[in-house]
């Protein structure tokens, strides 16, 4: 019982990882990704939360950041279909 236990508990666990916020997509391009559930809404615009996230990961390398492109979902949103932002970008030297 209870090696159930500590399995159930590990894959719960494993389950609520998260993704990596920047994902490199090829040659100096990445993407972030923000949605926003209709049950948990965010206050922030998941928009202007992915770019700052882009721009941070480029103030790291000490890079500018260049938006490359940007999807929305559209509506209607439901439980299925969250709003989901995805940005493309490339940093830049200065």
């Amino acid at each position: 019982m209870s090696r159930l236990f500590g399995f159930l508990i590990l894959a719960s666990l494993a389950a609520c990882a998260k993704p990596p916020d920047i994902v490199n997509i090829g040659a100096d391009t990445y993407m972030v990704v923000r949605s926003v559930s209709i049950y948990f809404p965010n206050p922030e615009s998941p928009k202007a939360e992915a770019v700052r996230a882009a721009s941070n990961h480029c103030k790291k390398q000490q890079k500018s950041l260049e938006v490359l492109d940007i999807k929305e979902t559209q509506p209607p949103f439901t439980a299925e279909h969250d709003q989901r932002i995805t940005v493309q970008f490339t940093c830049n030297p200065y």
